[in-house]
């Protein structure tokens, strides 16, 4: 007994000499939810680290999928506390209270967008003087990524979207063999899942699907890391790769029997509002003025969306609120029976898998993250509203944003391939240094977002971005705080426009507690300037020109006024012409029918 114990003080004290006299690397404790079972290296590649002559901490954790026994066998420390680091690497961002003052770390941050959610974690890794290293930002010269789970991203992803297919077609009133194949984390492995897919196929072959759903179509936005490991999955189906413009022909007249798909670069599905050419250069330089086609070439003859890209806010969406209203129908819900027991099914598009996960970006309509307990939500484009129950409408999308944890050992193990070769750079940092003044290779140089106690020059853009969304949130709060003290049994007037006209109207209505505005502009800066200072007034972004948007509205008020020239609005309301019209404003105001008054 004594002498166990001696021999494990003495294992201790070798340990503590050891990490006195080398660059110490610890892989911390995944904590961000129950599913991330990854690790950023496996025992395999922390074997070679320490081969290397570095000494690597691992601290323990019973989820994790790799066994603390098999970092323990390849002579890494197991040990809660990581102090004695210089370098401390995950694979998610850690809690901000568990961050060590100056030390180096590597995680995927999702701070680099401004992410509201992220920014607690960013202010406190500058007050403590950490260098970050964020491995999305870990890029060659042309902008590729050189480490990522994009591609276990895209497995994971197109396993759970097939699972899904199968619970919606069910509760839509089909059943197909889609029912057989589970969620990814249901398989230890990639090579478990093929054979199912073999099986899926061959009874898609055999017995066929009904041609209210088929022949069903794939959309892969994207040509990266996460599109071609979606592909990967879907080619063990029957199917057949077609050109982007062939996908109405493969909808309408296809072979049941086989899945279609088509793969969308930015080439073919962007195009410049003002008809000139795309190019990649043209495009990163001035994405504002390119509109993504996707919605009214291919979307609606799509069953299933592969969602791949990279977006930012300056790039058009792939689909917008506007465009689901399109795709699921509105106002033609109906499953009337075209066969007793066959449904018919009023839109083509079943599911989105969102697993770019950018919220509220390119799929506008993809509002938050869905979680691997619960990956499926429904979007019902009538109410704008999300819900889980498979018995409602909706269009069905999975947004799950950490996927590769359902195939954790096989993720880590190919990220660490990826991030191993990069790792003695990343070693070499140190955070009392800025990162201009330090030896680095390029690709860790350009994923360094702080340094110093500040942000790194290459992202100092943060702090901008981060005011004007601020910004945007504070409006959006005062509209959100104005609507909901709106009452609806008061006498309602939507007014046309945000100028120097407008403000007499609102002064003069808003005497009346009875009388709530509805400021409609396309300037929305403008309109909240002016709501802000009556009471009773709300702001409402409206552009004339969607006609859609403008009819609801319309809809929702009891008199319009106008004194633009627009005469978009006559389409839906009659106009009473007025030489005294603000008399005449009260006296609409006592009808019950919509009316628009054109000053």
């Amino acid at each position: 007994m004594l002498s166990s114990k001696l021999n494990a003080a003495a294992t201790k004290l070798r340990n503590v000499s050891l990490l006195r006299t080398k660059t110490t690397l610890a892989i911390r404790r995944e904590t961000i939810n129950v599913w991330e079972r990854r690790a950023p290296l496996a025992p395999a590649h922390v074997k070679q680290v320490i081969e290397s002559g570095v000494n690597v901490l691992v601290q323990p954790s019973a989820r994790r999928s790799f066994y603390m026994q098999e970092y323990e066998e390849v002579g890494a420390i197991i040990t809660e506390d990581l102090s004695s680091a210089t370098h401390i690497i995950g694979v998610k961002a850690p809690d901000p209270e568990e961050l060590i003052s100056d030390k180096c770390y590597a995680f995927f941050s999702h701070v680099i967008k401004a992410q509201p959610e992220g920014m607690p974690l960013l202010d406190e890794i500058i007050k403590k003087n950490i260098t970050l290293l964020d491995y999305e930002k870990m890029t060659n010269e042309d902008g590729q990524r050189n480490v990522a789970f994009g591609h276990y991203a895209g497995i994971a992803g197109m396993i759970n979207i097939l699972h899904g297919l199968g619970l919606r077609l069910l509760s839509l009133g089909v059943t197909s063999p889609f029912l057989h194949i589970g969620l990814a984390h249901n398989y230890a492995s990639v090579d478990q899942v093929i054979p199912v897919l073999h099986k899926i196929g061959s009874n898609l072959q055999k017995y066929k699907l009904p041609k209210v759903v088929a022949p069903l179509t794939f959309a892969f936005t994207g040509t990266g890391n996460v599109s071609q490991g979606a592909q990967s999955i879907f080619d063990h189906l029957p199917h057949e790769y077609i050109d982007p413009h062939d996908m109405k022909e493969a909808a309408l007249n296809g072979d049941p029997s086989k899945c279609y798909a088509t793969v969308l670069s930015r080439s073919n599905c962007m195009e410049r509002i003002d008809g000139k050419p795309y190019t990649p250069e043209d495009y990163a330089e001035n994405g504002d003025l390119y509109r993504n086609i996707f919605s009214e070439k291919v979307a609606p003859y799509t069953t299933c969306l592969i969602n791949g890209l990279y977006w930012d806010h300056n790039s058009p969406r792939v689909l917008t609120e506007e465009d689901g209203d399109r795709l699921f129908g509105m106002g033609s819900q109906a499953r009337n029976n075209i066969m007793r027991g066959i449904p018919q099914i009023p839109h083509k598009m079943i599911g989105i898998a969102d697993i770019s996960c950018d919220i509220g970006g390119s799929i506008e309509f993809s509002r938050e993250p869905t979680t691997v307990g619960n990956p499926f939500q429904l979007y019902d484009p009538k109410t704008r509203t999300t819900h889980n129950d498979f018995s409602r409408d909706g269009i069905m999308v999975m947004s799950i944003d950490n996927l590769p944890c359902q195939l954790p050992r096989e993720a880590t193990e190919f990220f660490g391939d990826c991030f191993l070769p990069h790792l003695p750079d990343f070693l070499k940092l140190t955070h009392s240094k800025h990162v201009s003044n330090q030896a680095t290779s390029p690709c860790i140089a350009r994923a360094i977002i702080t340094t110093e106690g500040g942000l790194a020059p290459d992202y100092k853009y943060i702090t901008t971005l981060r005011e004007e969304q601020e910004l945007a949130a504070l409006k959006e709060a005062r509209v959100a705080k104005t609507k909901a003290e709106w009452r609806t049994d008061n006498k309602r007037v939507l007014l046309l426009g945000s100028g120097l006209v407008a403000e007499p109207v609102v002064e003069y209505l808003t005497r009346s507690p009875d009388v709530k505005i509805t400021i409609g502009s396309i300037d929305e800066d403008q309109a909240i300037q002016l709501a802000s200072r009556y009471r009773n007034t709300v702001p409402q972004y409206l552009d004339g020109g969607n006609r859609r948007t403008l009819k609801d509205e319309i809809s929702k008020h009891d008199i319009v006024i106008r004194y633009t020239l627009c005469i978009l609005y006559v389409h839906y309301t009659f106009c009473i012409y007025y030489k005294s019209f603000i008399d005449d404003i009260w006296l609409a105001l006592k009808t019950s029918k919509t009316r628009c008054i054109s000053i």
